[in-house]
Formats: structure tokens, C-alpha cells, sequence
């Protein structure tokens, strides 16, 4: 892959970043936050270029200009990016609840793409959703080779539909841990230690994860395998159901879709 730019190097910028880097990718950074650079100029990559300032950027050329900004922060930069880049690049965005066609009334001659992912890309493991206006197949191959390393990706036949794909695969790990950390507290209050229940509970996410790998069978009949009639664990599931553990999570979900189609509208709203 040709050299890249990528916009913001918060948290997930940062991951992002160290995904280019550990495939030996060339990527050029540019970060306003001074803590943020000095942290980068330590790394000492090759491979990596830090910018201070966006002047410099006229003479030269990219790949892909990936853009990780906050929403608050996204529309003021691609005007700005706009007028001192002159060559064609493909945008993609991973900044959530950002249209491909509030983009493009800027970008007019690029192609752009929508991208989120998760922090598993960290790892190689995010299941990132992809969606961009352009129908060609061989156009969406390319994008599919080239960012393999995030993980798996899905594409996405309606932009809409990221809205959810934001609120559940975009903040899932998040759910994950925080499920994980119930379990850790449970484990605490019944008097384990803090380093031992961690132990316990990341070796259940270890095993249930190897058992997903290992099994062809679907969720719920993993679950029917794991729960004896009559047994300790069915109480605890037959609990779970009758206190509407299922629509809580939804509504929780429903809530973060809600947020990304609302960050949508406020951006739309703003004149490049």
C-alpha cells in the first residue's frame, strides 16, 4: 500500500496507527495535540512521518487520507485538507455519524469511504463495517486487501445501517468488558481475591472463545449443551429471562443508535 495520512491520533487513531505500523506500512500522522506528537517522536519508526502543520502536505502524495477526529472536529478539517491537497486520494472516515455525502460536498473528486471499527483491530480482530457509494467490485476488493489487518469487514449495502453498526460492533467490546467486569465483582463479593477472580473470568472468555472456534453449533444450542435440566445454571439463565436481561441490552443499543443518528443530523446541519 502506498503512504497514508492519518488525520488524529486519539485512542482509536492510535490503534490504527499501530496497526499500519506492525505491517511495516508507511503513514505520515498528523496530531494538534502536543503530548500526543512527543508520545509518537519517541517511537522512532521509519515508517512513520509526524506533521505539525498541514502546509507542508502540498507536495505530496497519499493513498488513503483516514480521518479520526472527533465529530466536533471532522467538517472544519476536510475543508481544510481540501485546499492543501490538490492530488486525488480515497478518503475514508472512521469518525462516527458522518454522511460519505457530507463528505463529498467537499471532496467532490475523491472517492470516500465510511469505516468503523472497534479496538480490536488492536489485535487484528475487529468486525469493521465498510460502506461507500462507489459500485465497483474490484474498487471494494482493493479496500478489502488492503485493510485485512483490521480484522474482518463487512460491507454495508445502506449507509443507514451504520448507525447500528456503531452502537453494537463499535462499542461491543466495551459491553463485553463490562459484562466481564460484573463477573469480576460477583467473584470479589464472594471472596476471591481481585488478581484471582481476573484470572477466572479471562480464562471463561479464553475458553468460551475457543469453544466458539472449535464449534460449528449456534449460540443457543451451545447454551442448551451448558445448561442442565433442573441444574444451577438454568435458574440463573430462567432468572436472566424473566427480568428482561435481553431488552435492557437492546434498549441500551437502541440508545447508542439513537446518539450516531443524532450526531448525523448535527453535522448535516453545518455548512462546509
Amino acid at each position: 500500500m502506498n503512504e497514508s495520512l492519518l488525520l488524529g491520533c486519539g485512542n482509536l487513531g492510535r490503534i490504527i496507527l499501530d496497526g499500519f505500523l506492525s505491517n511495516s506500512m508507511k503513514i505520515s500522522v498528523y496530531e494538534k495535540n502536543q503530548k500526543i506528537q512527543k508520545t509518537l517522536k519517541k517511537l522512532n519508526k521509519r515508517n512513520l512521518e509526524i506533521i505539525d502543520n498541514l502546509d507542508g502536505l502540498k507536495d505530496k502524495t497519499f493513498k488513503y487520507i483516514l480521518l479520526c477526529v472527533k465529530p466536533i472536529d471532522s467538517l472544519s478539517l476536510i475543508k481544510e485538507i481540501n485546499t492543501k491537497i490538490s492530488t486525488k486520494f480515497i478518503f475514508v472516515s472512521f469518525v462516527a455519524g458522518l454522511e460519505t455525502k457530507k463528505i463529498s460536498e467537499t471532496l467532490k473528486k475523491n472517492k470516500v469511504i465510511r469505516m468503523m471499527p472497534n479496538i480490536l483491530v488492536e489485535v487484528g480482530s475487529s468486525a469493521t463495517g465498510v460502506y461507500t457509494k462507489s459500485p465497483s467490485k474490484i474498487f471494494k476488493k482493493e479496500i478489502s486487501n488492503n485493510f485485512s489487518f483490521f480484522g474482518f469487514l463487512e460491507w454495508l449495502k445502506e449507509e443507514e445501517k451504520m448507525n447500528f453498526y456503531t452502537a453494537l460492533y463499535g462499542g461491543g467490546p466495551a459491553y463485553i468488558f463490562y459484562f466481564l467486569e460484573i463477573l469480576n465483582k460477583i467473584s470479589c463479593k464472594n471472596g476471591f481475591s481481585k488478581k484471582r477472580s481476573q484470572l477466572m473470568v479471562e480464562s471463561l472468555l479464553h475458553g468460551t472463545s475457543k469453544l466458539i472456534k472449535n464449534n460449528s453449533q449456534n449460540f443457543s444450542d451451545i447454551i442448551e449443551k451448558v445448561t442442565s435440566k433442573g441444574g444451577t445454571t438454568e435458574k440463573a439463565i430462567e432468572f436472566m429471562k424473566k427480568e428482561k436481561t435481553y431488552e435492557k441490552i437492546n434498549n441500551g443499543i437502541r440508545k447508542a443508535s439513537v446518539r450516531s443518528k443524532n450526531i448525523t443530523k448535527l453535522l448535516n446541519l453545518e455548512k462546509l
